[in-house]
C-alpha cells in the first residue's frame, strides 16, 4: 500500500480538520494539596491549588473547548465546581458530589470538559462539605469574542475612552475577596454541632489571599458598628474580634437551645493581631481605564470594596453585562461577581482599597492598595469613601451598591436579555411554578429550602427537609434520574425540557425564622430572571394571582438576569425567579453561605427529565472523565453535544 491508503482517504481526513479545530482546545490541571499556611500571618492547615491560595486564575477565550484535570493529592475527598459556567450539555462536569459525580478520592483525578461560555467573570471552588473555607477557590475569566456589544458608550461618548474601556474589559484585574478563619472548616462545623449555634465570626478579610488580623480595640469597634445594628443590638457587647453577640434578634427562638460554653477561645472572641502581606494592584494611567473584576469567594462575610478618591462604574454582574451604574462602593455576597470600570484620572500615587464588611454580624475590615505606575505625584493618606466597618464616611455623598436591599436592586441586563431571549418568555404564566420556603428550622444553624412544589394546580405541602451534607455522594442523581431519591419532593423538583419555570422563593415564613438572614441563592446550570419581588408574607394562590393583585411588583420589561440572587432580610418576603429549561441535568440550588448549605439549605432541580442526556462512556460510574483507552476520539462541544469525532489515525497514513 503506498504512504496513504488512498488519496480519497487523505482528502477526507484533511476535510475533517476544520471542524475538529474550529474551537481552540485548552487543557490545564489543578493539583490539590493540604499543608500549613499563614495567609493572614497565623498558621493553620489549609488547601493549596497548584501550590497557591487562591488557586491560579483560569483564563479562556469565549467558546474555547476546555479540559480541566483535578488531581487530588490530599487525604480527603474533593470536588471542584465552576461557578456560573453554563455547562451547556455537559452536566457531568458541574462538580457536585451526589448530583453530577462521585467525589474525587485521595490520589485520584477527575477530568472536567466543558465549553467556555458565556463570556464574563466566574470562579471555581470546592463543593465538598465546607472546604471552600479552607482555600479551594480561584477566579475564572472568559474573554469575550470580537464584536461583543459592550455598554461603555453609556459611561462616556468619547471614542478614545470607549476604546480604552474595551481593552480593559478584555484584560481585567481579577480580585478575589474571601474571609479567613483560624480554624479549619471541619473544626468550625464540629464547634457548631457542639454548641448548637450558628457561628459567623471571621479573623480576616483577604484580597487575592493576602491580609492581616486587625484588633483595633472594642471602643473603636463599637464606634464603627453599623447604625442599623446599633438599633437592634447593644453595641457594647461587641467582642474584641468585632463579633456581635448571640441574641434573640439574630437567633430568635433557637437561642435557648445553644450552649456558648462549647465554643473554644478565639472563635467569637480573643483577637490576636498578626500581619500577613498586603495586596497591591498596579495600574497604568496611560491605559486611562482599568477593569476591576471582583469575585466574592467569601463564606461568612460580605466585604464592601471602595477605592479611595475613585469612582467605580459597575458594568457586569454575575457574568452578564448591565447598564453601567456609578458607585463609590459595592457590597458583595458569597458567590457574586461584579466588574467595574475605574477611571485612572487622579494624581500618580498609592490609594487605599478599603474592604469593610457590611453583613451586620461582625465589625471587621481590611485594606489593600491601588498603585499608579510611574513617579508618584502625591504622598500621604488618601481620602476614603467608607469606614472600617463598611459604613459611609459622614458628610460625604457616597453611593453604595447594596444588592441585599432587594427592593432597590432593579438593575436589568445589557442588551436586554429578557426581550431578546432565544425563546420568547411569557408575559405572565410560566409552564410550572415551584414554591420554596427557605430559612431556619430546628436550630439556629439548621436551614432548609424545602417547601411545596409542583405545577400550578398541585400545590400540596411537603415537609421541611434539610439537604444532607454529601447527600448521595456515592450514587449521583446524574446516573439515577428516575430512582427513589430523584422523586424526593422535599429535596428535588422535576421539570420538562423546553418549558418556562417560575421559582417562588419565600423567606420569613418558617416557624422561628420571622426575621431571616439574607441568603445568597445560587442556581447551577442556568441563570434566572427575577421578574417580581415583594415584602411581607406571600398571600397569593399563584403567580397569576400575585400579578392580578400587585402588578407594580412585577418587571417584564428588563428584569435582572443572574446566577446568584439575594433574599430580603429582617422581614418576611418573596421573589419570583424565572428560567427556561434547555440544559437537562441535576442542578443544585442553594445558599452560598457555606454554613447555611452545610446546615441543609439546598434543593435539586432535575431539569429536562423528559430528555435526560446520555452519559458519555468516560463519565459513567467510576470513569471520572478519563477516556477509556479503546476510544480513539476527541471531545467536541456543540449545540447538541457532538462529543465524539473520529480523528485520522496513524494507520491511515501508512
Amino acid at each position: 500500500m503506498g504512504l496513504l491508503r488512498s488519496t480519497a482517504a487523505c482528502l477526507a481526513a484533511v476535510a475533517l480538520l476544520p471542524s475538529i479545530t474550529s474551537a481552540k482546545l485548552v487543557q490545564t490541571s489543578l493539583e490539590l494539596t493540604w499543608d500549613l499556611g499563614a495567609p493572614n500571618g497565623q498558621w493553620r492547615e489549609m488547601i493549596y491549588v497548584n501550590g497557591s491560595m487562591p488557586g491560579p486564575a483560569l483564563i479562556f477565550d469565549e467558546d474555547d473547548d476546555v479540559e480541566v484535570t483535578i488531581r487530588n493529592k490530599m487525604s480527603q475527598d474533593a470536588t471542584v465546581h465552576f461557578h456560573g459556567m453554563q455547562m451547556w450539555k455537559t452536566p457531568w462536569s458541574d462538580g457536585v458530589p451526589g448530583l453530577s459525580q462521585t467525589p474525587i478520592l485521595p490520589n485520584t483525578e477527575f477530568v472536567h470538559r466543558f465549553k467556555a461560555q458565556p463570556a464574563g467573570t466566574f470562579w471555581y471552588h470546592s463543593h465538598s462539605r465546607m472546604t471552600l473555607m479552607d482555600g479551594l477557590y480561584g477566579a475564572i475569566f472568559i474573554r469575550p469574542k470580537n464584536g461583543t456589544d459592550f455598554p461603555f458608550h453609556m459611561i462616556s461618548n468619547d471614542s478614545s475612552d470607549i476604546a480604552a474601556m474595551e481593552r480593559a474589559a478584555r484584560d481585567p484585574k481579577l480580585l478575589v475577596l474571601s474571609d479567613w478563619e483560624q480554624y479549619t472548616s471541619d473544626e468550625l462545623w464540629n464547634y457548631t454541632l457542639a454548641s448548637n449555634l450558628g457561628l459567623f465570626c471571621s479573623d480576616s478579610i483577604l484580597l487575592n489571599g493576602k491580609g492581616s488580623v486587625y484588633c483595633p480595640g472594642t471602643d473603636f469597634l463599637i464606634n464603627h458598628t453599623q447604625p442599623g445594628v446599633q438599633e437592634s443590638i447593644d453595641p457594647k457587647f461587641v467582642s474584641d474580634k468585632g463579633c456581635l453577640p448571640f441574641v434573640p434578634a439574630i437567633d430568635e427562638i433557637w437561642l435557648d437551645l445553644g450552649n456558648e460554653s462549647k465554643i473554644p477561645d478565639k472563635v467569637q472572641s480573643g483577637c490576636v493581631p498578626s500581619y500577613g502581606s498586603r495586596e497591591t494592584i498596579e495600574v497604568d494611567p496611560e491605559d486611562k481605564w482599568v477593569s476591576f473584576n471582583w469575585v466574592a469567594a467569601g463564606t461568612l462575610k460580605t466585604p464592601q470594596p471602595a477605592i479611595d478618591e475613585h469612582d467605580m462604574w459597575v458594568y457586569e454582574i454575575n457574568g452578564n453585562y448591565v447598564p453601567p451604574v456609578k458607585v463609590q462602593a459595592l457590597n458583595l455576597w458569597a458567590g457574586e461577581r461584579y466588574s467595574a470600570m475605574v477611571h485612572l484620572n487622579q494624581k500618580r500615587g498609592t490609594y487605599n482599597i478599603d474592604l469593610g464588611d457590611y453583613g451586620a454580624t461582625q465589625v471587621i475590615g481590611a485594606y489593600a492598595s491601588m498603585r499608579y505606575k510611574g513617579q508618584p505625584e502625591r504622598w500621604g493618606p488618601t481620602e476614603p469613601w467608607t469606614q472600617y466597618g463598611g459604613a459611609a464616611v459622614e458628610d460625604k455623598n457616597v453611593s453604595i451598591l447594596m444588592p441585599w436591599a432587594v427592593l432597590n436592586d432593579s438593575i436589568g441586563s445589557y442588551p436586554n436579555q429578557y426581550q431578546n431571549f432565544k425563546v420568547p418568555p411569557p408575559k405572565l404564566l410560566a409552564d410550572q411554578e415551584v414554591y420554596l420556603y427557605a430559612g431556619r428550622t430546628n436550630s439556629s444553624y439548621s436551614y432548609t429550602v424545602g417547601g411545596w412544589h409542583g405545577n400550578k394546580i398541585n400545590n400540596t405541602q411537603a415537609g421541611l427537609i434539610m439537604y444532607p451534607i454529601d447527600w448521595l455522594s456515592g450514587n449521583p442523581l446524574m446516573y439515577n434520574p428516575n430512582g427513589t431519591d430523584a422523586m424526593n419532593r422535599g429535596l428535588v423538583f422535576r421539570t420538562n425540557n423546553a418549558t418556562w419555570v417560575d421559582i417562588v422563593f419565600i423567606v420569613g415564613a418558617n416557624y422561628g425564622d420571622g426575621k431571616p438572614f439574607t441568603h445568597a441563592i445560587h442556581k447551577h446550570g442556568s441563570k434566572t430572571f427575577r421578574i417580581a419581588q415583594g415584602e411581607g408574607v406571600w398571600n397569593y394562590t399563584s403567580v397569576h394571582d400575585a400579578y392580578d393583585k400587585s402588578p407594580h411588583l412585577f418587571n417584564f420589561d428588563n428584569p435582572g438576569y443572574r446566577d446568584t440572587w439575594l433574599t430580603i432580610a429582617d422581614m418576611p418576603g418573596w421573589q419570583i425567579l424565572r428560567y427556561y429549561v434547555d440544559n437537562p441535568g441535576p442542578w443544585l440550588i442553594h445558599c452560598h453561605l457555606e454554613i447555611h448549605l452545610a446546615g441543609g439549605m439546598g434543593m435539586v432541580a432535575m431539569d429536562g427529565v423528559d430528555v435526560w442526556p446520555e452519559i458519555p462512556p468516560e463519565y459513567r460510574a467510576g470513569n471520572q472523565g478519563v477516556m477509556p483507552p479503546s476510544l480513539n476520539m476527541t471531545t467536541r462541544y456543540g449545540g447538541d453535544y457532538k462529543r465524539r469525532v473520529p480523528m485520522p489515525s496513524a494507520a491511515d497514513y501508512i
